[in-house]
């Protein structure tokens, strides 16, 4: 069995009317558990029916994560400009991550993540400065 690219879907799962199924664990608390099972009851449908809702309305309304495409893998090469491509990277990644953390308004984000997005930004912008200067 494949699997999709960093997802862990497996590739040729069944589908029924264009949509796949993923095998997942969900874990809730006993109150979150009480609320979904409330839920269930009150629109009269199945919970596989309106995991499937509330995750497509959730993805709908996210940012679009995809309207910077992902940085290109560094290339083989010795020197600094490589060694700071790999930043740049890992720090873009890191803001991506940190952005759609955010924008899930999940009650775990801790407060000092906007301070730290914003000290990552600022190393980026740095980071080009740098690269635009060795390339001029």
């Amino acid at each position: 069995m494949t699997f999709g690219p960093n997802l862990g879907i497996p590739d040729k799962t069944p589908m029924t009317h264009g949509r796949f199924t993923i095998p997942a664990r969900v874990y809730l608390t006993a109150e979150q558990r009480d609320r979904l099972m409330l839920l269930v009851r009150e629109r009269e449908t199945d919970m596989h029916e309106l995991l499937t809702e509330l995750l497509v309305s959730f993805l709908d309304h996210l940012p679009d994560l995809y309207a910077h495409p992902p940085d290109p893998e560094p290339g083989p090469g010795p020197g600094p400009t490589n060694e700071r491509e790999e930043a740049l990277r890992q720090r873009r990644a890191e803001v991506r991550r940190l952005r759609l953390r955010l924008a899930t308004g999940s009650d775990t984000v801790p407060p000092w993540i906007g301070r730290y997005l914003s000290d990552l930004e600022r190393e980026i912008r740095r980071l080009e400065q740098e690269q635009e200067k060795d390339l001029a």
